[in-house]
């Protein structure tokens, strides 16, 4: 089971790329998700791996953000994926 602070991606899922943007498709729903830049690349960094803090200095560093709205965009992130079914329960 990988910690809540190290969230790990649902594995079932393919990356399909678009024209114009990326999408996850889950072949067990047939849904397909289109996430925004930032919340793909924070998916893909839910790897089991890398921690919630890690993934918010990134963001900081990358979007020029202060670590406070970096924060809330990673949570924010993090909860809509989750209640999508895009990251792993457990």
């Amino acid at each position: 089971m990988n910690a809540p602070n190290r969230p790990l991606r649902n594995e079932r899922l393919e990356v399909v790329n678009r024209q114009d943007s990326q999408a996850l498709f889950d072949p067990v729903t047939g849904s397909l998700h289109t996430l925004d830049p930032t919340s793909m690349a924070i998916w893909e960094a839910c790897d089991g791996e890398t921690t919630t803090e890690e993934m918010v200095e990134a963001v900081a560093i990358l979007g020029d953000l202060s670590d406070e709205a970096a924060g809330r965009l990673v949570a924010a992130s993090l909860r809509e994926l989750r209640s999508a079914g895009l990251l792993s329960s457990g």
